[in-house]
């Protein structure tokens, strides 16, 4: 159930011009998620996009999987979300055009061209414009 999400959650952030990059954080990003974990997905989108995905963010949601709850948990920041299959996923946004994480923390999903490199040597992952 958590694959198929995250393959049709991927598919589509790797569709939309507004995002630059999805990656997982916490179990999902480790490996240690079993089928309780929630999804800790982010997204990073640039500054002239924000509103306009922000006020769009549920529908968008909504168009991988039926949502039963829609939180901005923290305004503007994080959005708990519970599908109609009985996920939990917490999306948090990034609104930029670059960030800097840490390798082993995180599982990348998906970036637009050039955005995202691997810096292997300092073990981190970084998107750049």
């Amino acid at each position: 159930m958590h694959q198929e999400y995250l393959k049709a959650f991927a598919d589509k952030a790797a569709s939309d011009v507004r995002v630059l990059g999805t990656w997982l954080e916490g179990s999902f990003a480790t490996g240690t998620a079993d089928r309780y974990s929630d999804i800790d997905i982010h997204l990073l989108v640039a500054e002239e996009n924000k509103e306009t995905f922000q006020q769009g963010l549920e529908s968008w949601l909504s168009d991988i999987q039926s949502l039963v709850l829609f939180k901005d948990t923290f305004p503007g920041q994080m959005m708990t979300c519970i599908t109609t299959a009985g996920l939990r996923v917490d999306v948090w946004l990034h609104i930029g055009t670059t960030i800097t994480l840490e390798r082993v923390k995180v599982h990348l999903l998906s970036a637009a061209e050039e955005r995202i490199t691997d810096i292997r040597a300092f073990g981190l992952l970084r998107c750049i414009t």
